[in-house]
């Protein structure tokens, strides 16, 4: 298997994408994820499934990943916090 049919991977955003880790398995590339925070804790850093954002740290290191779990309007696909 080449490393570009691997469906999750880790990107180090800074300027350009450095992807980081690539993996078959969801939790292997979460894992690598939660490494790649703690590593570069002052860049952001993206776990995706092809070009789906599954979760990402801001530019404070905060994992936003918290936000698809956030009640979302159907219509607008828009989540709001409290709502």
């Amino acid at each position: 298997m080449y490393p570009e049919e691997l469906p999750f991977k880790v990107v180090r955003t800074n300027g350009h994408d450095e992807v980081l880790a690539r993996a078959a398995n969801l939790l292997v590339g979460r894992a690598a994820y939660e490494t790649a925070r703690r590593l570069f804790p002052i860049d952001i850093i993206h776990f995706r499934d092809g070009a789906r954002v599954i979760a990402r740290s801001d530019e404070r290191g905060v994992d936003v990943s918290r936000w698809s779990r956030l009640p979302c309007s159907r219509a607008t696909q828009v989540c709001r916090p409290g709502h």
